[in-house]
């Protein structure tokens, strides 16, 4: 998915409107939910809502953890794709130039040489220094190894783009994965607010009626085998 319609996405799932006269919420996981044949749930009275500004409420609660979800679905398929393509720069880097996913690089381009920073030392690297409180500070001391010499410009011009390539998608996924906090974050006070004033549990799913402003929980439907048993004690 392009980045720039992703976000044009995020922008207008937030005016969504809630416009039918009952309406389901989905609390835990939505996709199971939304695909399970009618038959197999059945809904369970859970709360009469008492007046109209506590239905504004619930509806606007409803509908603000509709679309933060569908922010987070959103996210989590951007940040799939991204990863992808970081494995994808990553096999690049490994086919052309041997350069490992695991490696600490540099890259020198007047000498159009890759250097590899390993830890200094057989079963060495660091040093111990004290700090205050009793700590004790570890500091990892590397050296520089000649890891390839490119030959000509069309090697370092395929490099540095892959090179670039993948540092400029590792940056989309930590801003992709610091966003996504903040929604966990938003979606997490959504959820406090619903069970605190309605009782609503964060994993599971819920139909609000207007007509009735009545809510009901999403069950399972009894098994017919279950019922007879219990009819026959």
């Amino acid at each position: 998915m392009n980045w720039f319609y992703a976000v044009l996405l995020l922008g207008w799932l937030s005016f969504l409107p809630v416009t039918s006269e009952a309406w389901p919420f989905f609390g835990g996981d939505r996709k199971e939910a939304e695909e399970a044949p009618a038959t197999n749930s059945t809904k369970r009275y859970h709360l009469l809502i008492p007046d109209k500004a506590s239905e504004k409420e619930l509806i606007q609660l409803f509908n603000a953890k509709r679309v933060v979800s569908m922010e987070l679905q959103t996210l989590s398929l951007l940040t799939e794709e991204k990863r992808q393509e970081i494995r994808k720069f990553d096999g690049d880097l490994f086919k052309a130039f041997s350069v490992s996913e695991s490696g600490n690089y540099r890259f020198d381009p007047k000498t159009r040489t890759i250097y590899e920073q390993v830890p200094k030392g057989e079963g060495a690297g660091s040093t111990n220094t004290p700090a205050a409180g009793g700590r004790i500070e570890t500091t990892v001391v590397f050296e520089q190894r000649v890891h390839m010499q490119l030959k000509d410009d069309a090697q370092v011009q395929q490099f540095a783009a892959l090179a670039a390539g993948k540092r400029v998608t590792q940056e989309e996924v930590q801003v992709f994965n610091r966003v996504s906090r903040e929604k966990q974050v938003e979606m997490d006070q959504i959820d406090k607010s619903l069970k605190e004033k309605f009782s609503v549990s964060r994993d599971r799913n819920y139909w609000y009626d207007t007509k009735t402003m009545r809510l009901y929980e999403i069950v399972d439907a009894p098994k017919r085998g279950a019922l007879q048993g219990q009819n026959s004690l």
